[in-house]
């Protein structure tokens, strides 16, 4: 039964993880982020502003906003 509650456990936290910040589908090949965001990669923060809350429409207007550098904060599976 242990081994059952900690697949449990990992199953939830897994899913808390998928849940929170934006997931890049594709990359512009001809856009900034290029050669930097891949598909896959989920975004956290930029420019300080917190995505792991931001719907799409949020999060595009944001990223839509930024300047010309960006800080971002992305998480990725190797």
């Amino acid at each position: 039964m242990e081994f059952y509650s900690r697949i449990k456990r990992h199953v939830k936290e897994y899913m808390i993880f998928l849940s929170q910040g934006i997931i890049v589908t594709k990359v512009n090949p001809d856009g900034p982020a290029q050669g930097t965001l891949r598909p896959g990669d989920k975004i956290l923060e930029v420019d300080g502003i917190d995505f792991t809350k931001s719907d799409h429409n949020n999060a595009v207007a944001v990223l839509r906003a930024t300047g010309a550098v960006v800080s971002m904060m992305i998480s990725r599976h190797q």
